[in-house]
């Protein structure tokens, strides 16, 4: 039920469920303790002294269980390749940024074939790592008449697709393409294009003061500054081989696992989290709403209410 009912039921009712369940979650808390307060007492009356040599080996197992998942378990599936990989490209170009190898991030322009949510929420993720908290958003999405002229796609649902579609839709509000212009804190302005089309496109163009990035899943390229060929006394950009510009820590490519044991053991934030995942979504609603409402969004005025069906 509340695997299912998320998507089939509408707001009102939503919020009903969602209070139930803290209902029944604060009576077992409570039947918790009124368990124990029945119990502890027949349990001490006849306690012994082996018993806190049980209580220790319990611990003691608990503590170990963990610490051969954490620090056996865990190593061994990251070595094997059992998670899911971190792009190396991609954490080369968080670094430069880091250390401004190129200078200060001034401007940047995401292009993804897709929608502001579903799409979207990958290209939103790497600009939150790489820019840090965003200050303001405003947007134009497309028309769905503009969507299916774009794509050029005539593929229709069947009865169970057309089901889960419709139940998802039930007061919510279908997931679009669009444009957007987004401010971060660090002064970074972001313009996106995101939108149906008949091609798989997602890549970034970084301008730096002092170079220029593109990466994405068919591109990977960089330029810096050199004496110009045409024009005496002007510098223009030039390609450099961008592995040239990677460490062995870019070129190792770690994994989620690999991450989240490197958080562990050096106490810093994680590359991947659930907090950065709801940050995400966040940024794509964001998006969302100002594109429906036609005004500034900021962090502060976000609608967290505001539900989208991405499918």
């Amino acid at each position: 039920l509340n695997f299912h009912a998320p998507g089939s039921l509408s707001p009102q009712a939503r919020a009903k469920l969602s209070d139930t369940w803290d209902l029944l979650g604060y009576w077992a808390g409570g039947l918790i303790f009124v368990l124990a307060a029945l119990l502890i007492p027949r349990l001490l009356a006849r306690a012994e002294l082996f018993d806190l040599v049980l209580i220790g080996v319990t611990v003691l197992a608990a503590l170990a269980s963990r610490a051969v998942i954490l620090f056996g378990l865990l190593p061994l599936m990251a070595r094997m390749g059992l998670s899911p990989k971190v792009e190396p490209r991609y954490r080369a170009v968080s670094r430069w940024i880091r250390e401004g190898t190129f200078g200060r991030l001034e401007s940047m322009h995401v292009l993804f074939s897709g929608h502001v949510v579903h799409t979207g929420t990958h290209a939103w993720d790497l600009l939150l790592a790489w820019c840090g908290p965003w200050v303001r958003v405003e947007a134009d999405l497309d028309t769905p008449a503009h969507e299916a002229a774009a794509s050029g796609d005539d593929h229709t649902r069947d009865a169970a697709d057309a089901a889960r579609y419709a139940s998802a839709l039930r007061d919510g509000i279908h997931d679009r393409g669009g444009r957007a212009h987004i401010v971060f804190a660090d002064g970074t302005e972001v313009f996106v294009t995101g939108g149906a089309k008949q091609y798989f496109v997602f890549q970034f163009d970084l301008v730096f003061s002092a170079g220029r990035v593109r990466i994405g899943n068919d591109v990977w390229e960089v330029a810096t500054p050199a004496d110009s060929p045409r024009y005496t006394g002007y510098r223009e950009l030039a390609p450099v081989d961008p592995s040239a510009l990677m460490t062995p820590e870019d070129l190792v490519g770690g994994s989620v696992l690999g991450a989240l044991l490197d958080a562990m053991t050096t106490g810093q934030a994680p590359e991947l989290s659930l907090e950065a995942a709801t940050r995400s979504l966040a940024l794509g609603v964001a998006v969302m709403q100002a594109g429906l409402t036609r005004t500034t969004v900021t962090p502060s005025t976000l609608d967290r209410t505001l539900r989208i069906a991405s499918i």
